[in-house]
This record gives structure tokens, sequence and C-alpha cells, in this order.
């Protein structure tokens, strides 16, 4: 907006970053379903990732995830395997996806976000969750 030739010539929010054709999208059910298959027939069940953070987990959150917060993937990266298909969890699905971005960067094959996150686990499959 200065200059003589100005890049910017009206105040726009900067563009949403698109979600990955490699992120896979699972929706709270199709996660219920996924594990409930995984169990009966003795599959491994893929990594869950809970990225929130601290208070959120300690409030509640899935059996057997992981507690990696988000700010924290990073330097976490080596506690998930890199063929393992992780499945990224948060509150509402945003910071989970942006977990995804950074597996994928980080050439973890097929990451997974949970949808609408714990709030559409708690609405969907187990209204007894406490999600902060």
């Amino acid at each position: 907006m200065c200059g003589e030739t100005p890049s910017i010539t009206e105040p726009r929010d900067a563009p949403r970053p698109a979600a990955s054709a490699e992120v896979r999208r699972l929706s709270a059910v199709a996660l219920r379903d996924l594990l409930a298959t995984a169990a009966a027939s003795g599959v491994r069940i893929p990594p869950l990732i809970d990225v929130r953070e601290p208070h959120e987990w300690q409030a509640g959150h899935l059996q057997g995830a992981l507690h990696i917060p988000l700010g924290e993937l990073p330097q976490r990266l080596g506690e998930i395997p890199r063929d393992a298909a992780p499945i990224f969890m948060c509150r509402s699905g945003g910071r989970s996806m942006a977990a995804c971005q950074i597996a994928l960067r980080a050439n973890i094959a097929v990451p997974s976000n949970l949808e609408g996150g714990l709030l559409a686990w708690a609405r969907e499959v187990d209204p007894t969750l406490r999600v902060l």
C-alpha cells in the first residue's frame, strides 16, 4: 500500500492453507469404527496423537492417545513411526490439521485428521468425554 507500485492494493485476509490431498479426514464415527475393527481383528491401531494443551488433555482424552502439544510436535516427531499413519486430534480440528501438515513435511506417511476434533467425538460417539 506504499510506494509507486504497491503489491498490496487493498486490505484482505491471508488465504487459508488448503488441506492437503495427502491428509486423510476421519469423522468421529469413522474413527470409532476404525478403532473397533482394529481391536476386533488384532490389527495394530494407528497412533492417536492429541495435540491439545496440557490442561485440555487433563480434562479428558481418548484412551491410548499420545499427548504431544502442537508447539512441541516439531521436536517430538521422532516419537511417531514414519510409516504409522497417525491420527491427529485436537478440540475442533484446526490444530490437528496443522499437525498433519507438519507430519507431511517430516515425511510421515498418510496422517489423518479427526474432523471436528474431540468436540465431534463427544457429540457423536462418547458424550461422557469432557472437552475443554
